[in-house]
């Protein structure tokens, strides 16, 4: 069974056990593939059923969010060594074997400064107010894009002062304490829904790259 694919990795014979934080990983990555299934081929439930098209649109998918390299390779690997664990003759590892990873390049960024970061913010506030409030949200908790985009409020304490996430990158719950400026964009919003930024996530469900443009042309007008 594909829902039995985390287990089948979490018990194979290993000389040491897997950190908690690897643990959550790999839980993260054969959990969301699991749904994934479920949500483009509810029917598929076996290894053995598996085709090119869901390994490959699972991948364009975990893409599509805008990880690194390394982070693509790694949902392969996991989904690679597991499927061929549980089913050694499925069709499915010839594929699998044959999908070739991607080139791992480093990458050094420079940080925006408070200053270059109060640009940004005016320059959203005055273009594209949801681009606000989601830059506002990221430069405050470091949360990705996805992770800002399906923020729920009932993972938001304005009274303790917390935001409490489970973050897709390692399936972890983090707290992260709310700082003014976002504080004062959190408290501007009117609660509409389960979503923090509703407008954001169906955009992110539906097309993630669209967020992206309209985050370009915000730092083009704050001169970025």
């Amino acid at each position: 069974k594909i829902a039995d694919l985390y287990q089948i990795w979490k018990d194979r014979p290993r000389n040491k056990r897997p950190t908690p934080g690897r643990d959550a990983v790999a839980r993260n990555i054969f959990d969301r593939f699991a749904d994934y299934m479920k949500r483009t081929a509810p029917r598929t439930t076996e290894t053995a059923s598996l085709r090119k098209e869901h390994i490959d649109g699972y991948l364009d998918e975990v893409e599509a969010e805008g990880v690194s390299a390394r982070t693509w390779n790694g949902h392969l690997q996991m989904l690679r060594g597991a499927i061929l664990r549980a089913d050694p003759f499925a069709e499915i590892n010839r594929h699998l074997k044959e999908k070739r990873a991607k080139t791992e390049t480093t990458a050094h960024r420079t940080p925006f400064t408070a200053d270059e970061l109060e640009r940004v913010f005016a320059a959203a506030a005055e273009r594209d107010p949801l681009i606000h409030g989601l830059i506002v949200t990221a430069a405050c908790t470091a949360l990705r894009r996805g992770d800002v985009a399906k923020l729920r409020w009932s993972s938001v304490d304005l009274i303790a002062g917390y935001v409490t996430v489970k973050t897709s990158k390692t399936g972890e719950d983090v707290e992260i304490p709310i700082f003014p400026p976002l504080q004062k964009v959190l408290e501007s919003i009117p609660r509409r829904g389960p979503f923090v930024f509703p407008e954001a996530e169906k955009i992110y469900r539906r097309a993630p790259d669209a967020l992206d443009r309209r985050l370009q042309q915000v730092l083009a007008d704050a001169g970025f």
